[in-house]
């Protein structure tokens, strides 16, 4: 038994579960870059990242389009070494983000973005665990 597990016995919580990943490919998408969530799959940014950079991506920009309090938007850019170039928005508040992130929530914007463009590229249609609420 692993030292957290058994602190987090002795306290008496419960230890954190990984979250369990697909089976088997899920739109030809290697399992380890999926994670299952409510029984349904999502890719998984490091993922997107990793199948982009194997299909050519030679540029991954992102800059954000406005931030206030309240909401940020961001724009992402993937450009190919084959010419091929998408372009994506998306945003983030600090109530459609995780606690941890919460006082991040721009950077969650920009993060979202890229997800998006590099979906568009790879002809993805599963969410990124990273666009989930």
């Amino acid at each position: 038994m692993g030292f957290t597990r058994k602190v987090q016995e002795l306290l008496g919580k419960e230890a954190p579960q990984e979250a369990p990943q697909a089976p088997e490919p899920v739109q030809g998408i290697d399992p380890r870059w999926i994670q299952m969530i409510h029984g349904k799959p999502f890719v998984v940014y490091a993922g997107l990242l990793h199948m982009a950079r194997e299909a050519g991506l030679a540029r991954l920009e992102a800059q954000f389009i406005s931030v206030t309090p309240d909401m940020a938007l961001a724009s992402a850019t993937a450009t190919f070494a084959d010419g091929r170039v998408f372009r994506e928005a998306a945003d983030a508040t600090p109530g459609n983000v995780g606690a941890q992130i919460r006082p991040h929530f721009p950077r969650m914007a920009l993060t979202r973005a890229k997800a998006r463009a590099l979906r568009d590229a790879l002809g993805l249609e599963l969410c990124s665990v990273e666009e989930l609420d």
